[in-house]
């Protein structure tokens, strides 16, 4: 049966994935849902990534090339987005596969919950993809979607392994020159959106990134997230005390990682000033026992009362 009725543009930003750039490009055009246009961004990279993009382009008149200056991963997206014709949308990071069937599965997930946003599951192991996770498939409303979000639970923060309706873009972009792009944009496709469904089948496989700016040595603009607090609460405007207690909650996740990531690398005289907004986020925050987990209870207390021995407990963990 043909269901490739809707149009979905998937948008790929390419940058310095040579080795990977054809395993990616050919998981899409195995897809059994005909109906896509793939947008490949080459941003500006510095490889033969452009040339094999426009080699594909030659192949398949479903592809669509775009080569611009680096401006990093947010540009590029946005870009992607300003040139998309679909009436859905996906993305799909340059050195991860998709399953043969994942806009087919997404899809018809999003029809038949009638919702504006499908997430589907994403492993780094390759031999999942095809399995299911031992969970029902799950519809959450916009505001109990948000709470997921928020509390880190089912709805991920991710921005791939989703399909999206065109919709849910309307007036968003990805934020240009910052890190930690999806926690600061994903929550804003959500509210953007009726409902969300999330299925518990392996769909999507990525590749961890070693030499990625999350994985790489500590730097002042790993900090910048602090902003999200702030950001969520602007975005929602009057509608954000409905969600207080979670976007606590989340800031103070956000702090608690980035003082780890800093006792880890030992780097907590360097970045002195921005530990200190970190702590401070710890210090303002009371735990609420409808929203946080007991650990994270026990991480914020030791953080305020004995650092000395949270410090030592990381660092022997590490």
């Amino acid at each position: 049966m043909n269901i490739s009725v809707d149009k979905i543009s998937v948008i790929v930003p390419v940058y310095k994935v040579e080795e990977y750039l054809d395993d990616c490009i050919e998981s899409i055009l195995r897809q059994s849902y005909s109906n896509f246009e793939l947008i490949l961004v080459d941003d500006g990279s510095p490889d033969r990534c452009g040339e094999m993009c426009d080699k594909y382009k030659k192949r398949d008149a479903r592809i669509e090339v775009i080569h611009k200056t680096n401006g990093g991963l947010s540009d590029a997206r946005n870009v992607g987005l300003k040139v998309a014709s679909g009436d859905y949308i996906t993305f799909i990071d340059s050195d991860d596969i998709i399953a043969d069937n994942y806009l087919e599965i997404l899809y018809k997930a999003l029809k038949k919950y009638g919702v504006d946003i499908v997430q589907g599951e994403a492993t780094e192991i390759i031999e999942n993809i095809g399995k299911k996770r031992k969970k029902p498939e799950v519809v959450y409303t916009r505001n109990e979607a948000i709470e997921c979000f928020l509390q880190q639970k089912t709805v991920e923060v991710m921005a791939c392994a989703k399909l999206y309706k065109r919709d849910c873009f309307v007036g968003i972009e990805y934020p240009k020159g910052r890190i930690n792009e999806d926690n600061l944009t994903t929550y804003k496709n959500i509210w953007r959106a009726n409902a969300i469904a999330c299925i518990p089948e392996y769909i999507y496989f990525y590749r961890v990134n070693e030499n990625g700016i999350m994985k790489s040595n500590l730097s002042a603009r790993r900090f910048e997230i602090l902003s999200f607090q702030d950001e969520v609460e602007e975005f929602l405007g009057t509608d954000a005390v409905a969600f207080k207690k979670s976007i606590e909650y989340a800031e103070m996740r956000i702090a608690v990682r980035l003082i780890n990531d800093c006792i880890m690398e030992q780097k907590e005289v360097e970045f002195n000033h921005e530990m200190a907004c970190a702590k401070k986020v710890i210090k303002d925050y009371c735990p609420d026992k409808a929203v946080c987990e007991v650990k994270y209870g026990c991480i914020v207390w030791m953080i305020k009362n004995s650092y000395w021995l949270y410090r030592t407990i990381v660092r022997w963990l590490r």
